[in-house]
Formats: C-alpha cells, structure tokens, sequence
C-alpha cells in the first residue's frame, strides 16, 4: 500500500492530467488534504460521488471505502481505469439521486 506522504505532487499531476476529467476532477490541493485526513483517522471511508477522490483514496488507504454514485455509466468509467478489477477495499454502490420539487425549479 502506498502512503498519502508517498504521493507527491508530480505524481498527482500525472494522475490529474490522466485522468482527463479537468472540470470535474478534484484540485491538488484538495488531494493532498484529503490523504492527510485519511492518515490522521480510522475506520471506513463514505464518499458521495466517485472520480479521481476515489482513485487517489484506494492508492493511499487500505480501509473500507463505500462509493455512493449516481451515475451508473461513470461507474464503468471508474471501472474501466482500472482494468475492471476495482481494489478489493472499495466498494461502489450505484444509488439514484431522490429529487425534491424545489430543486426541479417546482413550486
């Protein structure tokens, strides 16, 4: 398992730029946050939509991490990174979005 102190700022570049998704796709900075969090807490991971975040958690952690994505085509996509052998530790559950009237523009 590679550490978050391993990650350096070239690599997540290369990642970043891999990865392809610019309007998407988390800062570097955000990064690098998030890889200090992991290795200051303990237990399983929840995140709400999966990406670049995800690639970058499953490189630097070995816990539990449950993905919470709407879109069951972006899953492929995740997937397809990775060969179709997601990391044994993340598990990506596809889940709609419930919408409220409010946020359909309704009354």
């Amino acid at each position: 398992m590679t550490t978050a102190t391993q990650l350096d700022m070239d690599y997540l570049k290369l990642l970043r730029k891999t990865w392809n998704n610019p309007q998407y796709s988390a800062p570097i900075s955000f990064l690098q946050r998030m890889m200090a969090l992991v290795e200051t807490t303990e237990g399983p991971i929840l995140e709400c939509g999966s990406g670049l975040t995800t690639i970058v958690l499953a490189k630097v952690c070995d816990r539990p991490i449950v993905v919470l994505e709407h879109d069951k085509a972006w899953i492929d996509t995740l997937l397809a990174f990775w060969d179709n052998a997601q990391p044994v530790n993340v598990d990506i559950r596809h889940c709609k979005i419930k919408r409220y009237p409010h946020e359909a523009g309704e009354q």
